[in-house]
């Protein structure tokens, strides 16, 4: 007993910091088990319900399993989790809100570990659990999984690593690297371990290593790293040329593109982990307003703000931020090698997406999950550097500079958790309408015809025009997910994907088996004469989503068709 409580006793901070981090952590996302599918479920859902888990395997060539694009540890893991519950949240929410507090645990265990100080590793794993920015890594069911544990496993690695500098063993160093290709291997995002870990001993090895001594040393992850990503890259440039959306291969200039990503979305990252995005549309709208006048009376000023202009605004403040740190770095000699580290280890976590093309000033969400935790130990030297600071030339106590250093830290994590709120009320209202949708739909419809064809109508757009549903993807492949337990859906129209694009409609027949969806009234007509279609197929629907009603009216529009083909035939 007395050893457990000298034990306990020894621990009592690392205790405290590890509770008082997983309350954050709760406290922050518990509202996930309110939310509900987003889009890309769907077509992984739809998928995982017509093949076993290893023919994933069959639709990525060679060099993609190479590139570790199929993420092929991820998959068997999301396999079982949709597959063991079918359209429900539970599964996904306490896997993310467990697995972020275990990366914001590791996360301050390697911040200790390469700082020695408990304070700049408390600044740093507050700042990592709470950032705003990323949370849709820890939000979206289609990316939590492999982000997630790719973070997981690339924390763990880092740390061994650090630990084998310290007490080398050929044990830790070789566990080090194998979990770094485990972190690739879930998601190849982390391709930049290959190039981190060998920094790490450059920087911080007591012994004094030449570069081909390192390159030797490191021969297995540089060599493995060197062929991922030059398969990733022949992949993207000669296997899926043009083919895959969102990435630059889709347009002219791919290579300059590629390479001007390089250099655009680190910068632009220096200062977007901090302002969020509504802050930095409001300042280019402001500075829109005062130089470009014209422009700024156009329809196209929204495009100009949340493209251009957020560029714009983002590198002026990233130019501040470089000012920053190089005045951080002049100051903080005793962390100059973690900071360095940590610029470049923020560096490469971005240039992984130079491949994708953005839709706006910044890149989705959860890309910027990991080059949170590089700027995190940023921050946290900063705060610690202010402190000592405080303590020489203002004369504050060493205790009140670190409290005030902590209570800033817990002011801006306050605000981080109040937007996440924001932002997943906002999920949780459009969870609610899907689940009411799909609810009521069956009661609606119960039971399908053979061959059904669905035409929906209703009182509202959502997203597009004639999408009146209230899903992101197609509503056509909803409804074959949603009903493909019938036996009335043909399964290769879900691996296709028919139906998937958010504006389709159109019916299709394979083996004695037909499904169609329809939204425009004129091509079912069309539809059910070229294809010689029975009445008795449709389904007719209206959603009103005023009142949030779905209503039948399968014998109205059958009605009206039946009265066109009467006027037709007259005619």
């Amino acid at each position: 007993m007395n050893r457990i409580f000298s034990l306990t006793k020894e621990n009592r901070f690392a205790i405290l910091v590890f509770t008082s981090l997983l309350v954050i952590v709760v406290g922050t996302y518990y509202q996930l088990f309110s939310t509900f599918y987003q889009q890309d479920e769907w077509l992984a859902l739809g998928r995982m319900m017509i093949e076993p888990v290893f023919a994933y395997f069959s639709h990525f060539s060679l060099l993609a399993l190479i590139g570790g694009g199929a993420r092929f540890i991820s998959y068997p893991l999301q396999y079982i989790m949709y597959r063991a519950a079918p359209f429900q949240i539970v599964q996904f929410a306490f896997f993310s809100i467990v697995f972020h507090f275990l990366n914001t645990a590791l996360f301050y265990l390697l911040a200790k570990e390469m700082t020695k100080s408990r304070f700049i590793a408390v600044i740093s794993g507050l700042f990592f659990a709470t950032a705003s920015i990323g949370s849709q890594a820890v939000t979206w069911n289609s990316a939590s999984v492999p982000t997630l544990l790719s973070t997981f496993f690339l924390f763990l690695s880092l740390i061994l690593y650090f630990r084998s500098i310290e007490k080398p063993t050929k044990k830790l160093f070789y566990t080090s690297v194998a979990l770094g290709i485990v972190s690739f291997l879930f998601k190849e995002s982390t391709y930049f371990i290959f190039i981190l870990l060998p920094l790490v001993s450059y920087l911080f090895s007591k012994e004094n290593n030449s570069f081909l001594s390192i390159v030797h040393k490191h021969r297995i992850l540089v060599g493995y790293g060197t062929v991922s990503i030059l398969a990733k890259l022949a992949n993207l440039f000669f296997v899926y040329q043009g083919e895959t959306t969102g990435f630059v291969t889709r347009n002219s200039y791919p290579l300059f593109r590629l390479a001007s990503h390089f250099i655009l979305y680190p910068v632009e990252a220096f200062s977007q982990i901090f302002i969020h995005p509504t802050a930095l549309w409001s300042i280019s709208n402001f500075l829109g307003m005062t130089n470009y006048q014209r422009l700024w009376d156009t329809e196209q000023a929204i495009v100009a703000v949340q493209t251009i202009g957020g560029e714009l605004v983002s590198w002026i403040f990233s130019t501040a931020f470089i000012a920053f740190f190089c005045l951080l770095y002049v100051c903080s000699k005793q962390y100059r090698k973690v900071l360095m580290f940590s610029l470049v280890f923020f560096v490469l976590s971005f240039m992984a997406y130079a491949p994708l093309d953005k839709t706006n000033a910044y890149l989705e969400s959860r890309y910027y999950y990991v080059g949170v935790s590089a700027m995190a130990i940023i921050v946290g030297i900063s705060m610690y550097v202010l402190r000592n600071w405080a303590t020489e030339k203002l004369k504050i106590s060493y205790s009140s500079a670190s409290f005030i250093g902590l209570l800033f830290i817990i002011i801006f994590s306050y605000f981080q958790i109040q937007h996440i709120h924001t932002l997943l009320e906002k999920d949780i209202q459009i969870a609610h309408e899907r689940k009411q949708f799909l609810s009521m739909l069956n009661t609606a419809v119960p039971v399908l015809p053979e061959s059904p064809i669905f035409y929906l109508d209703g009182s509202h757009d959502y997203y597009v025009a004639h999408n009146k549903a209230p899903f992101q993807q197609g509503t056509g492949y909803t409804l074959m997910v949603w009903y493909y337990k019938s036996g009335k859906i043909p399964a290769n129209f879900l691996q296709e994907p028919f139906l998937w694009d958010i504006t389709s409609e159109g019916y299709k027949q394979t083996q004695g088996k037909g499904f169609g969806y329809f939204h425009d009234m004129n091509n079912l007509k069309e539809s059910l004469k070229s294809n010689q279609l029975p009445l008795t197929a449709i389904v007719g629907l209206y959603y009103d989503s005023e009142n949030k009603r779905l209503i039948n009216i399968t014998e109205q529009v059958r009605n009206e068709i039946i009265k066109d083909d009467s006027s037709d035939s007259t005619l």
